[in-house]
C-alpha cells in the first residue's frame, strides 16, 4: 500500500453531553505557550471517532484512532483555519491558529485541547462559541490505506500514520456533513486549574462570561438556555397590555391556554341578549298598561320596536313617542269608535264599513 497525503474530517458530530477534562500534555512548557498572553484561551474539540466513516469514504477504526492520539500527546501539532493546497505548502507559512496541546479519549471519541493565541483565530472562534455556531476538526496527515467493501470505504492503516496537523474546517464541508459540534473555549491555569470558578464540564471553566455578553446580538437570543431567556424576561416590566390580560384572566377564572377574546365575544353575546330579553319585557309591560285594547296592542309593541330602543329606559321615551303617532292614535280612535253603539260608519246597506291600518315594516321606516 502506497502512503500518500490526505485531508479529511475525523470526527464530526451534534454533541449533547458535556465535555471533557482534557489535561495539558506533561512536557508542555505552559509559560512558554502563553508568553505574552493576558487572557490565554483554550479550545476543547473532538479530533477523532472510532468506527467513524468520513463522507470522502475514509474509515477509521479504533487503531488509526489510538495511534492518533499518541501522535498527536508526542508531536503537540499544529493547526489553522482551512488546509493549505499542494501549491500553497510550497511557499505559504501562515500563523498557528492552535495548539493541540493534550488529548483524551471517552468511549469512542478522542478529545484534544489546543491553546489559540491571540489574533484573528481566536476572534473567529470565540463567535463561533458565542452564536452557537457548529465548527469541525481535520486532520492533515499522510496514511495508506485499503479499499473494503464490506464497509463501502477506504479502511486507514493506523500504523501508518503521519500526522502534520489538526485544522479547524467548516461544519458545512464536514466528510460527516450531518453531525457538528460548538467549540468549547476555557482559561487552563498551569497546574491545571482555572483562574475563575469551575462549571460543569468537569473542571474546566467557560470564557470570560463579560466576553460572550459583549459578543451577542439580537439574532444570538435564540441560542440562549431557555432558563436564561426567561431570566432575562423577568427582569423587563411587562406592558400594561400584558397586565391588563392577566387581569383578565383572573377575574374570568380563564386557564392560561384559554381564548380570552373567544370568552369576551361570549359574555358580550350573553350581555347582548339578555338586555334584548328585558327590553322586550318592558315594552310588554307599558303596552299592557297603558293600551287597554287587546287587539292594538301588538300593533303599538310593533311601532315600539321599530324605534329600536337602546336601553331598558329609553322604551318609556319610545313608548311616549309612538302613542302620539298620528297613525297610532287614529287606529286606537277607530278602536274605540268602532267599540261604541252609536258610531256611524259609511252607510254600505246597513253595514259600517271597515278602516284599514297598514302596519309598518324596518323597510318602511328606513324610508320615512
Amino acid at each position: 500500500m502506497t502512503v500518500e497525503r490526505f485531508t479529511d474530517v475525523v470526527a464530526i458530530f451534534e454533541f449533547r453531553g458535556q465535555y471533557p477534562t482534557v489535561p495539558i500534555t506533561e512536557g508542555v512548557d505552559y509559560e512558554a505557550l502563553i508568553a505574552g498572553d493576558d487572557e490565554p484561551l483554550f479550545v476543547t474539540m473532538p479530533i477523532g471517532k472510532a468506527g467513524s466513516t468520513s463522507g470522502n469514504k475514509r474509515h477509521y477504526d479504533e487503531e488509526f484512532i489510538q495511534e492518533l492520539e499518541k501522535q498527536v500527546l508526542q508531536r503537540i501539532p499544529i493547526g489553522i483555519m482551512g488546509h493549505l493546497n499542494d501549491e500553497e505548502r510550497k511557499t505559504k507559512f501562515p500563523d498557528e491558529g492552535v495548539f493541540w496541546v493534550g488529548a483524551v479519549r471517552e468511549n469512542d471519541l478522542l478529545w484534544g485541547k489546543g491553546y489559540i493565541p491571540p489574533g484573528p483565530i481566536r476572534d473567529r472562534v470565540k463567535r463561533y462559541k458565542n452564536t452557537g455556531k457548529s465548527l469541525a476538526t481535520s486532520i492533515d496527515a499522510k496514511a495508506s490505506g485499503q479499499w473494503d467493501a464490506d464497509l463501502g470505504a477506504m479502511k486507514m492503516d493506523g500504523a501508518s500514520l503521519d500526522l502534520h496537523q489538526i485544522d479547524f474546517a467548516p461544519a458545512d464541508r464536514a466528510g460527516i456533513s450531518a453531525l457538528a459540534v460548538v467549540p468549547h473555549l476555557s482559561r487552563e491555569m498551569e497546574d491545571g486549574t482555572n483562574d475563575e470558578d469551575n462549571d460543569n464540564n468537569g473542571g474546566e471553566n467557560t470564557m470570560d462570561k463579560l466576553d460572550v455578553l459583549k459578543e451577542l446580538t439580537a439574532e444570538d437570543v435564540q441560542h440562549l438556555p431557555t432558563v436564561v431567556r426567561e431570566a432575562i424576561l423577568g427582569t423587563v416590566e411587562a406592558p400594561k397590555e400584558i397586565s391588563l390580560v392577566k387581569e383578565i384572566r383572573e377575574t374570568l377564572e380563564l386557564a392560561d391556554d384559554a381564548d380570552v377574546n373567544a370568552r369576551i365575544v361570549e359574555i358580550l353575546t350573553e350581555k347582548t341578549e339578555q338586555l334584548k330579553a328585558q327590553i322586550s319585557v318592558k315594552i310588554t309591560e307599558l303596552v299592557d298598561e297603558g293600551i287597554k285594547l287587546d287587539s292594538a296592542k301588538p300593533i303599538v309593541k310593533r311601532y315600539i320596536e321599530l324605534e329600536a330602543p337602546a336601553t331598558v329606559d329609553a322604551v318609556q321615551e319610545c313608548y311616549d313617542k309612538v302613542i302620539k303617532d298620528e297613525t297610532i292614535t287614529e287606529l286606537l280612535k277607530a278602536k274605540v269608535d268602532g267599540a261604541g253603539p252609536e258610531h256611524k260608519g259609511t252607510n254600505t246597506g246597513g253595514k259600517t264599513e271597515p278602516k284599514y291600518f297598514v302596519i309598518p315594516t324596518n323597510k318602511d321606516k328606513e324610508n320615512e
